[in-house]
């Protein structure tokens, strides 16, 4: 709990003493997760979870093209199989600090960013298993408390401050690790070892406060 609270006091102060003192952005964020995890033996993106927060963006330029965004969330990952082989469901429920490096294209609209995630599960996991009885799960461990992701964004502006953002995070540590699994294949019984790590896309709406608009310059006559 402490390295969390020293975690986010180090982010505020980052933003806070920013070499350009600008207007720092608000941004409220709601949206849907769709979640897998690689490694689970489960296949697609198929468990919905939400996603939103609070976050703040502050320039690291004086044209404002550069910015780095710090956010708060509550976002729902996990995986969901109903096939002939197994039946599994997973629920992960994560309190989560992005913090990314942006680029915004002036004359695009786009914004593009990349950066990094620590999250931290607030709820005990929820995790549903049934297989076949030639294929199961010999061997379990528990989640991983922790997560840190990488992530990819992308946002594009719908109406005045209203956005749209799609966001790619793939956790670079293993949430669960040395999972066996068993599968009899006529007389011959095959054995593997996998780790899980959660892989999320996120669709989200983002209003901005405190944006400014770009400016046009005027032709003189």
């Amino acid at each position: 709990m402490k390295n969390r609270f020293l975690l986010i006091g180090i982010l505020l102060l980052i933003l806070g003493t920013n070499s350009h003192a600008q207007k720092v952005r608000g941004v409220a964020i709601g949206g849907v997760n769709i979640s897998q995890m690689n490694g689970d033996e489960s296949v697609g993106y198929h468990r919905w979870g939400f996603n939103g927060g609070i976050g703040g963006m502050v320039p690291l330029n004086k044209n404002g093209s550069w910015l780095i965004g710090v956010e708060t969330l509550i976002t729902q990952k996990g995986a969901h199989e109903n096939s002939d082989l197994m039946k599994y469901d997973a629920y992960l429920t994560y309190a989560e600090i992005p913090v990314l490096i942006h680029f915004e294209d002036k004359k695009g609209g786009f914004t593009f960013g990349t950066g990094l995630s620590y999250g931290r599960l607030i709820r005990s996991p929820k995790e549903e298993m049934a297989f076949t009885p030639n294929f199961r799960r010999i061997t379990n461990t528990d989640f991983d408390k922790n997560d840190l992701c990488i992530l990819a964004d992308v946002r594009f502006k719908i109406w005045k401050q209203l956005k749209f953002n799609f966001r790619f995070a793939y956790s670079i540590i293993p949430i669960k690790t040395d999972i066996q699994y068993e599968e009899v294949v006529s007389t011959k019984v095959e054995t593997w070892e996998r780790n899980f790590y959660n892989n999320t896309l996120s669709f989200r709406l983002l209003w901005v406060f405190n944006e400014k608009e770009p400016q046009t310059k005027k032709i003189q006559r």
